[in-house]
């Protein structure tokens, strides 16, 4: 069996400088460092911007404008809407997440993981709703707070008990 490299004669020519190269690199460091303040504010790239106009935001993102009339009437305001978003960040792990807490414990693992996130996202999403709008019904607000903060301390305390053996069976034979 036989190889055939073909090689430009230019390319030979060229002959590979180190310090050149490094000074290439580092000049395109000032560039893309101005970007980067871009990038943090807005790191999907959408560029949201002066939303005052409904007409033409809707244009620009690419939606219909009765989306927004849908949004205000879905949520309870800013407070409902950053609830959702709460609760959204932290419900139910993706699939392979599930998947990965499955295959490295088992079964009751894994329906723990998905309980105990999905709980922690309700409990918060309230705690955040209430907090929000604790002006316009201090009482009812102040019933939620202490409820979830009741309902979180009991969650944590029983599983430190289970995990301390609290509530096993004593196997010694006398009952």
């Amino acid at each position: 069996m036989r190889l055939s490299v073909t090689v430009d004669a230019g390319a030979l020519d060229e002959a590979f400088s180190l310090v050149g190269s490094l000074g290439e690199a580092l000049a395109t460091i000032p560039e893309n460092l101005s970007g980067l303040a871009g990038s943090l504010l807005d790191p999907l790239g959408i560029s949201v911007g002066d939303v005052s106009d409904s007409e033409a935001f809707a244009e620009e993102q690419e939606v219909g404008s009765s989306i927004f009339g849908s949004m205000v009437n879905l949520f309870d305001g800013t407070a409902g809407a950053f609830a959702y978003l709460v609760f959204i960040l932290l419900y139910f792990p993706c699939v392979a997440a599930i998947a990965a807490v499955y295959r490295e414990t088992n079964l009751a693992w894994t329906l723990f993981a998905g309980a105990w996130t999905t709980g922690l996202a309700w409990i918060f999403a309230v705690l955040a709703y209430q907090i929000g709008t604790f002006s316009a019904h201090p009482a009812s607000s102040s019933a939620w707070i202490l409820g979830m903060a009741a309902v979180l301390a009991g969650s944590v305390g029983l599983m430190y008990g289970v995990g301390n053996g609290w509530f096993k069976k004593s196997r010694t034979g006398s009952n």
